[in-house]
């Protein structure tokens, strides 16, 4: 099935120059997302340490914020993080070794199984989250309180936006 853009998409620069290129890239909203937010994902995997395990590979930090206190199954969960099954599977297997993670029955079909933190999971997501929560106090004093109240209100729209269309 070809590809078609949206009726409202911006159509393309003809110019191929390095400053046209350039140019192009700094002024789009969905570089500027995707770079912060590898920056950020960096800037974390550096801070964080949890005793015993280490620093976390990125395929491990890519699952967390999707996997609710209840569990998700691992189709879902691939569908989440936009990765085949066969990819998220063997981070849970890593995250299961691991003591991260662990299966269990699914309560709405026993046929199927849930990923769910262990209590050393929540552990070392609250120590994950301990380092977010100083990241973002750096950059509150970096950008001032107003400004990043206003950034963190716009990005919330922004995923409302993109989770609704």
């Amino acid at each position: 099935m070809p590809h078609h853009p949206p009726p409202n998409a911006r159509p393309p620069s003809h110019s191929t120059g390095v400053a046209d290129v350039e140019a192009a890239k700094e002024g789009n909203l969905g570089q500027l997302l995707l770079k912060a937010a590898r920056l950020y994902d960096e800037s974390a995997r550096e801070r964080v340490n949890v005793p015993g395990l280490g620093r976390p590979k990125p395929s491990h930090l890519r699952l967390f914020p999707h996997i609710p206190w209840e569990g998700i199954r691992l189709t879902a969960l691939a569908e989440c993080v936009g990765a085949t099954k066969q990819n998220v599977k063997h981070a849970v297997d890593e995250l299961v070794q691991l003591g991260v993670l662990t299966r269990v029955d699914d309560p709405d079909d026993g046929r199927a199984k849930r990923v769910v933190f262990t209590a050393r999971g929540r552990r070392a997501l609250l120590r994950g989250l301990g380092v977010l929560g100083a990241m973002e106090d750096d950059l509150e004093g970096a950008i001032g309180k107003r400004r990043l109240r206003e950034l963190k209100r716009t990005l919330g729209d922004v995923v409302g936006f993109f989770e609704t269309s």
